[in-house]
This record gives C-alpha cells, sequence and structure tokens, in this order.
C-alpha cells in the first residue's frame, strides 16, 4: 500500500483473508477459503499464502473488501483498491521427466508418463522429433499420460527407434526444456522392460539401486524365465555425454541391479 493502514483491525493472530479481501478474490485463493491466510508484514505490506486448490493465476483481480480498510491516521475514506496479479520476474521452469520402457514389439501397447513435481495441472506437447506422421499423433495429448493400443498403429516403421519429446508449460506460463525420450519398436516380439525409477541423480559415494520391471510380450509366443544383462551404455560427465561400450562392467543376472 502507498501509507500506513490500520491493517483493517486485524492481528498477528487473526489472519483470516475474509476479514481483508472481497469474496470474489477469496475464490481463488483456497478450494476452501478458510485454508488461505492473509499476513501483514507491515502497515504497508499484506501477505497472501494460498492453499490447496488455488486456482488464482497472472491476470486475475485481487481487491480490497469495501469500507474495512483505512489510513492508520484514520483520515482517509476506505480503501476500494484492486489490483491484478502478476507473475514472477523470472519463474522457475518445471523439471521433467519421462517414465516408461524403452522398446517395444509389434504387438504391445505404449505407455508413457512425464512426472512432473507441480502443485497444480500444467499443460503438456507431445511430439516426435524424426517422424512427422507420428508427431501429428501425439500433438492431440496434453496431458501427463501418452498412452496407445496394443500394436500401436501410429509407429508405422519397425526395428526404428523413435525420438518422442515431451515440454511442460505450467500456470505462470514457464516452460520446460524439452525431454527426448528414445523407444525402439521391434520387428520381432520381446519383453517390454520398464525401469524404476526412470532418471537417477546420486553421489558417488551413495548406494543404488535400479529395478527393471519386464512384461512378457503381447504377442503368441512362449513364456519363460528371463535372465538380464545389464550395461552402461553411457554416463554424464559435468555437461558432456560420455560413451562406453562395456557391457562387461555389470555381472547382475537379475531384475535389480545394486552399485
Amino acid at each position: 500500500f502507498d501509507q500506513n493502514t490500520d491493517k483493517a483491525g486485524m492481528t498477528a493472530s487473526n489472519t483470516l483473508c475474509d476479514q481483508i479481501l472481497h469474496q470474489h478474490s477469496l475464490e481463488q485463493l483456497a478450494a476452501s477459503p478458510e485454508d488461505a491466510s492473509c499476513v501483514w508484514e507491515s502497515s504497508k505490506s499484506l501477505n497472501i499464502y494460498l492453499g490447496t486448490g488455488a486456482d488464482i493465476a497472472p491476470g486475475n483481480m485481487i481487491a480490497i473488501r469495501p469500507g474495512v480498510l483505512k489510513s492508520r491516521n484514520q483520515l482517509s475514506a476506505a480503501c476500494v483498491a484492486e489490483a491484478t496479479v502478476q507473475g514472477p520476474a523470472f519463474p522457475v521452469a518445471p523439471l521433467v521427466s519421462i517414465e516408461g520402457t524403452s522398446a517395444i514389439d509389434p504387438c504391445a501397447g505404449l505407455e508413457l508418463r512425464a512426472i512432473v513435481d507441480s502443485p497444480r495441472p500444467l499443460q503438456f506437447r507431445w511430439s516426435c522429433r524424426n517422424d512427422d506422421t507420428f508427431s501429428d499423433a501425439l500433438s492431440r495429448i496434453t496431458g501427463a499420460v501418452l498412452l496407445l493400443a496394443q500394436g500401436t498403429k501410429e509407429m508405422t516403421k519397425l526395428d526404428h527407434m523413435y525420438e518422442i519429446v515431451v515440454i511442460a508449460t505450467d500456470f505462470l506460463g514457464a516452460t520446460s526444456d524439452q525431454v527426448v525420450f528414445p523407444i525402439l519398436k521391434m520387428s520381432s516380439a520381446a519383453p517390454k522392460l520398464t525401469f524404476m525409477p526412470s532418471t537417477l541423480s546420486v553421489f558417488q559415494d551413495q548406494t543404488v539401486m535400479v529395478k527393471v520391471v519386464a512384461e512378457f510380450s503381447e504377442c503368441p509366443i512362449e513364456k519363460g524365465s528371463l535372465v538380464f544383462e545389464w550395461s552402461l551404455e553411457s554416463y554424464l560427465s559435468g555437461t558432456v555425454t560420455e560413451s562406453t561400450g562395456d557391457v562387461s562392467v555389470f555381472e547382475a543376472t537379475g531384475s535389480q541391479l545394486w552399485v
């Protein structure tokens, strides 16, 4: 505010926003207005803390409840101010990872899930950067889950590595870096493998467990025991991706790898 106020008579223990804000403003702060709080930092500065289910966004209006807020010296008329909500000058972009299998066969379906830590729903843009026809099909998907039926008819090429791309945009308009997820569509039946977790960052002295979940093909083939072979294809050194052809770096033959 441009001058000291009487804080609408509010105290440090009295933080309900309905004492200071217009009803239309309250509805944007939380699904239940009492979950939001309004705390005076000083007689000129009011902090508003959002509650669960808030949907306020840049461009919305915040209005003071008529007749409740006056200057501290009581010489001015009651405040009738309203203001447009502004976004942060430097919004933090969402960090996205993709969970799913890295290879499918001609009979399998495909499910990929974009993982983002965000308190609100995001908009997603899916595409394929090396197949325009497939990319057109993916452009219709705006949610976090990419789901294709068995046979994945949208993926018309066999023994082809599709480079699927996802970008997320949050309610502030901040856009993530694009995440590329390669998927091989094979011409022969094979188990579908999903890594858990899909991505992982650790310190050099930390013990790590990586698990892979295998699903048998939907193709009509005989099902038996599975033997796993683990290898290190590449690793990140600083900002540079280093490749390695050492397939003997791991000795595990089961579905879990301890490092």
